[in-house]
């Protein structure tokens, strides 16, 4: 629940398997989180961008490698979808 809940937030998108999603309507709390604890939020930063950590190039790595994936899934879904309507169709009377 905690990666749900933390993580609400105007104009945000969350996917999550349906358990989750059951699991969160059960025992969930919605709210703004995502504008809570902004200042504690900026020093962690701001202490990781120190230690040589950078938001930035985490970020850019994780939806280079997200584009990817859904990229390479797709394409293989295509093609598997091409091999089926290249069999021929079997009719029987």
């Amino acid at each position: 629940m905690l990666y749900v809940e933390e993580l609400i937030g105007p104009d945000t998108v969350n996917t999550m398997p349906p358990a989750t999603l059951e699991a969160f309507r059960d025992h969930g709390k919605a709210r703004d989180s995502l504008e809570e604890n902004i200042e504690d939020a900026r020093r962690v930063l701001a202490e990781l961008e120190k230690s040589g950590i950078s938001l930035d190039a985490i970020t850019g790595d994780l939806v280079r490698d997200g584009v990817k994936l859904f990229a390479d899934a797709r394409r293989q879904a295509l093609r598997g979808r091409s091999r089926i309507s290249a069999q021929p169709c079997s009719r029987t009377a």
